[in-house]
């Protein structure tokens, strides 16, 4: 029976490491703003054993301008869990960001971030004192005229949206990561948390 278990689990590994490498990024639509724990927008979903702070990424994914990222704004949450951040490159955010369950940006920079399909935006942390479940969530940024998530190239505003196959319930306006929670979204049918519970 071990045996057999084993085999199993050495196959569902394999299984699960091909499909993600096949899939690539999580999301696939252009022009996307997400939250997550990779560099290279695949990871959404996290589970930390606290106290630990844990490392995140603001990213825009498929962006349909090739020349690159001049501006950008938004705003990211959470509920209840303060949270700090900084901006990747040599930007400047309107908004002097302190620790807090909410940071907002407006940023440009004097030489445009360049073209990737995942340019991280920013860098988040998160400080987990319990291992309570918690959704990070993208928004647009209050007061700032223009009512989407955006960023700018070549002088023209693009509007970023959330991922499409964020399913779990929303911490409004839309939950697009989580930790030590079994959501926003699965990388494939079933989650690696899914397929470790046939061994337990």
């Amino acid at each position: 029976m071990k045996f057999q278990k084993t085999t199993i689990l050495v196959f569902s590994v394999l299984f699960l490491t091909l499909s993600i490498s096949a899939i690539g990024q999580t999301e696939p639509d252009p022009n996307s703003l997400g939250i997550y724990f990779d560099e290279g927008a695949i990871e959404n979903v996290l589970y930390a054993t606290a106290p630990t702070t844990v490392h995140a990424y603001l990213i825009a994914t498929r962006i349909s301008s090739t020349y690159g990222i001049e501006a950008w704004g938004c705003r990211v949450m959470t509920y209840g869990v303060p949270i700090y951040s900084t901006i990747r490159g040599d930007g400047v955010n309107t908004y002097n960001n302190v620790t807090s369950n909410v940071q907002q940006f407006d940023v440009t920079y004097p030489m445009p971030l360049p073209y990737s399909t995942a340019i991280v935006l920013a860098d988040i942390y998160i400080p987990i004192s319990d291992e309570q479940p918690i959704g990070l969530c993208v928004d647009y940024l209050y007061g700032s005229g223009i009512t989407d998530m955006y960023y700018v190239s070549l002088g023209e505003i693009i509007s970023l949206r959330p991922p499409v196959n964020c399913s779990m319930p929303p911490c409004l306006p839309s939950w697009v990561a989580s930790i030590n929670y079994n959501g926003p979204v699965a990388n494939e049918e079933k989650s690696w948390g899914e397929i470790k519970t046939l061994f337990r």
